[in-house]
């Protein structure tokens, strides 16, 4: 009972670790220790975190697993790059796929996993040099019961199907991803973001002024025209004097 208790109180300990922008430094100490299989679940894989998952991975490691995404949209964007997925396959990882799939899990050694939200890609795993390393993500780290490893081989594992990197789809997904490229370079080109402030001209009716006022103008709009100035936001501007384009006088009063 009291080794049962220890047990538990060790696990919640580990999973109160969040790692933060610290999980590519831990997962891949972790790895280096590696000595018999490693299970990647990621739906989306690219290049740069293979090599330096390569990098790290100890000959010694014989059961590789990866579960992504299946061939679609994922693909085409190159969230999931078939490179990757080559390369893996060629240091021995079994490649297999599951419809729907959202979960990020990294089992080592059927001993230890992180869990969270990191993609197995260069921004998952916070590889970029730039400023923005990547993106803000988290992960925990846990010891793995007898029922977790249950879990993953039931859920995941016997639910996928292994990708055939030779199929058919790939000429598909070539065919597709060469049509979106050229999609959205047309998109950029005639992209055109106006970003300058909105206004709204209200133009006077010349009233007899009360007595004290020289002049008294009166501004009036309709109710709907008013819904649309709070729902977009627009600056007012009150035109006076002159034509309606040419007013002598304009005054703007921010929304």
């Amino acid at each position: 009972m009291i080794q049962s208790i220890r047990m538990c109180t060790r696990r919640l300990k580990l999973m109160s670790q969040l790692l933060g922008s610290n999980f590519k430094k831990s997962i891949i100490d972790q790895i280096k220790k590696c000595s018999r299989s490693i299970t990647i679940i990621s739906p989306y894989v690219t290049l740069p975190a293979v090599k330096e998952l390569a990098k790290a991975l100890p000959e010694s490691v014989k059961r590789r697993c990866l579960i992504t995404s299946p061939p679609g949209v994922e693909y085409v964007t190159g969230s999931v790059d078939i490179e990757a997925l080559e390369m893996l396959r060629q240091i021995g990882f079994e490649i297999r796929c599951l419809p729907d799939l959202h979960a990020k899990i990294y089992l080592l050694d059927e001993k230890n996993a992180y869990i969270g939200s990191a993609n197995f890609t260069s921004n998952g795993w916070e590889l970029s040099r730039s400023p923005v390393k990547g993106n803000v993500e988290d992960m925990i780290m846990i010891e793995t019961s007898k029922s977790d490893r249950d879990h993953i081989i039931s859920r995941y594992i016997i639910n996928s199907d292994a990708l055939d990197l030779n199929g058919d789809w790939k000429i598909e997904v070539e065919k597709y991803k060469v049509q979106f490229l050229n999609q959205y370079q047309k998109l950029m080109n005639s992209m055109v973001i106006n970003y300058s402030t909105q206004e709204f001209p209200m133009y006077s009716d010349y009233q007899k002024p009360p007595n004290g006022y020289k002049c008294y103008f009166r501004f009036s709009i309709a109710k709907t025209t008013g819904n649309k100035i709070k729902m977009e936001k627009k600056n007012i501007i009150l035109k006076l004097g002159g034509e309606k384009q040419n007013a002598t006088c304009n005054n703007q009063y921010p929304f």
